[in-house]
């Protein structure tokens, strides 16, 4: 019967304990998202319509893992503290489309393929959600010159709406969502 007791008096105190570091590392990631843990975010400097300027893109890998547009994104729009970065991508690329939405001024395609991802091959299309692909085009990127400019997009003739970037850096793929507006 002690010895039932015993393991009984065991499984509540480790329960106990499980909840206890649970509850820490909660409290631990709560404030870490707020940016009140550590030196990586300042959030009362956060300013979401800081403009940086269309062509300004150098991309860095900040202290939280991710990667921006560049170190004025990083610091103004992001809250990043300065030192908090380095130049380049946290992933093995990164791209921007600009300026979204799209009107009058043709966009550009920004990419950054980090170093120890070269030779790459780049595929970029566009795809319509309601009539399918609309441009497909692939690169061979062998130098180690970022960040990369591809193309102006030819989206002059496109209709008015949603439309979807897709890009494939040696079989990786991510896309980003823009809209057309103006003509058409």
């Amino acid at each position: 019967m002690r010895y039932l007791y015993c393991i009984s008096l065991w499984k509540g105190l480790v329960m106990i304990l499980k909840s206890f570091i649970l509850t820490i590392a909660l409290l631990l990631s709560f404030k870490a998202s707020n940016g009140q843990f550590g030196a990586c975010v300042d959030s009362t400097r956060i300013d979401a319509f800081f403009n940086c300027g269309q062509d300004l893109f150098d991309p860095v890998c900040a202290c939280n893992g991710k990667t921006y547009r560049s170190p004025c994104d990083a610091y103004n729009r992001y809250g990043i503290n300065q030192g908090s970065w380095v130049q380049g991508t946290c992933e093995n690329y990164f791209f921007d489309f600009n300026p979204n939405p799209v009107g009058i001024a043709v966009p550009k395609l920004y990419l950054y393929v980090n170093p120890i991802s070269l030779p790459a091959n780049v595929t970029v299309f566009i795809f319509d959600p309601f009539s399918g692909e609309k441009y497909r085009n692939t690169y061979f990127i062998t130098d180690n010159v970022p960040p990369y400019i591809i193309d102006s997009m030819p989206v002059e003739d496109f209709k008015k709406g949603l439309y979807i970037l897709f890009i494939s850096v040696n079989g990786e793929e991510k896309t980003k969502k823009f809209v057309k507006v103006g003509t058409n």
